[in-house]
C-alpha cells in the first residue's frame, strides 16, 4: 500500500501523506519500521495517538524513523479525560507524551473531541496542552459511534458557541498556541471570496469536508474507507489507491452535490458539515449535519436559512 501511495500521488505530481492512527499505533510492533519506510518514500508523516506509550524511550524512536508531529488526544481535564477514556491515569500518561515528544523535537498537537461533558472546559484545555509544550490544539465534532456512541454530542447551539470561544481564545493566546480551525462548519464564519464565488456558481466542490477529495481511511485487514469516522466500505486497499478514488461509486456520490439534503445552501461547496456525523445519527451520510449552525448565524444577521 505504501508504495501504490507514493507512486500515485508521483504520477499525480503531488507529495502524499500517511497518517499512522488506530486504535493506538504504538502497540504495532512494526510501528517505526513502517513510519521509516514511508519516510524513505518522501510521504508526509503524522501520527494520532493517546499518548499514553509514549515514554522518552518511544518517543526518541519516532525521532529516528523520521517522524515530526504527533497529534495527542486530550478530551478534559484530568477527571474528565480520566473518565472518558474509562483509565485513570489517561491524563497523565497522555500529558506525559507530549512532554516527551517535546523533549525529543517532535511537534506536538492537541486534539479535543467536544462533548457535553467537556465543552465546557474548553479554555482549560489549551492552557493545559498549551503548559504541556503543545502549540497548536485542533477541537472536532463528536461523532456517536464506536467509542463514541454512549457519549452525547453538543447541539448546534452549543457547538456554535463552543466555536464562538475557541474564536476569542485565538486572540488571547496568539503567539503561544495556534487554536486550528479544521473542521468544516468553520466556514459558516467566512466572509464569500471570489475563490469561494466561483466554486458555487460552477457548483465544485471547493474546501470543507474532506471526504473524496484529499484522502482514503485503511484499516488493518486493508478495508478502505472514507473517512476514518465513517465506517461506510469502499472497497479493499489491494483494489489499488487509484481505483477506488477515482472509480468508486460512492466516492463519486459524495462529489456530486445535487446528493445532499442542503444542496440548497449557498456554502455547500465550501462545507457540506460532517459526513460522518451526520451518517452516525440519520444512518444517512448525505443528511443535513445536526450540528450545522449556520441558521444561527442566519437569524443574527436577519438573513433566511436554505436547506
Amino acid at each position: 500500500m505504501l508504495d501504490d501511495l507514493a507512486q500515485t500521488v508521483q504520477h499525480w505530481g503531488f507529495r502524499g501523506g500517511i497518517h499512522f492512527s488506530g486504535g493506538e499505533p504504538l502497540v504495532r510492533s512494526d510501528i517505526f519500521e513502517l513510519i521509516g519506510y514511508s519516510r524513505d518514500l518522501n510521504l508526509e508523516l503524522r501520527m494520532l495517538s493517546n499518548g499514553t506509550l509514549i515514554n522518552p524511550q518511544n518517543a526518541r524512536k519516532l525521532k529516528e524513523s523520521g517522524l515530526k508531529i504527533v497529534q495527542v488526544s486530550i478530551d478534559g481535564t484530568r477527571d474528565t479525560h480520566d473518565y472518558l477514556r474509562n483509565r485513570r491515569d489517561a491524563y497523565d500518561l497522555a500529558m506525559r507524551g507530549i512532554r516527551n515528544l517535546r523533549d525529543a523535537d517532535i511537534e506536538p498537537t492537541a486534539a479535543t473531541t467536544l462533548t457535553k461533558t467537556n465543552f465546557s472546559q474548553i479554555e482549560e484545555i489549551v492552557e493545559l496542552v498549551f503548559l504541556a509544550g503543545a502549540r497548536r490544539i485542533g477541537f472536532s465534532q463528536l461523532v456517536p459511534e464506536g467509542s463514541g456512541k454512549d457519549l452525547e454530542m453538543l447541539s448546534a447551539e452549543e457547538l456554535y458557541d463552543s466555536f464562538l470561544k475557541l474564536h476569542s481564545l485565538r486572540e488571547k493566546y496568539h503567539g503561544k498556541i495556534d487554536i486550528l480551525s479544521s473542521e468544516s462548519l468553520w466556514c459558516l464564519f467566512d466572509e464569500e471570496n471570489e475563490y469561494t464565488r466561483r466554486a458555487k456558481e460552477e457548483g465544485i466542490l471547493a474546501g470543507g469536508c474532506g471526504i473524496a477529495m484529499f484522502g482514503l481511511s485503511v484499516l488493518s485487514d486493508g478495508t478502505a474507507y472514507p473517512c476514518r469516522r465513517l465506517p461506510i466500505d469502499i472497497g479493499n486497499i489491494k483494489e489499488g489507491i487509484q481505483a477506488i478514488f477515482i472509480k468508486n461509486k460512492v466516492l463519486n456520490q459524495f462529489r456530486d452535490i445535487n446528493n445532499y439534503k442542503c444542496k440548497g445552501c449557498e456554502k455547500v461547496t465550501i462545507c457540506r458539515g460532517c459526513r460522518a456525523v451526520a451518517y452516525a445519527v440519520t444512518g444517512n451520510a448525505f443528511a443535513k449535519d445536526p450540528q450545522c449552525f449556520k441558521h444561527i448565524i442566519d437569524d443574527k444577521n436577519g438573513q433566511t436559512t436554505i436547506d
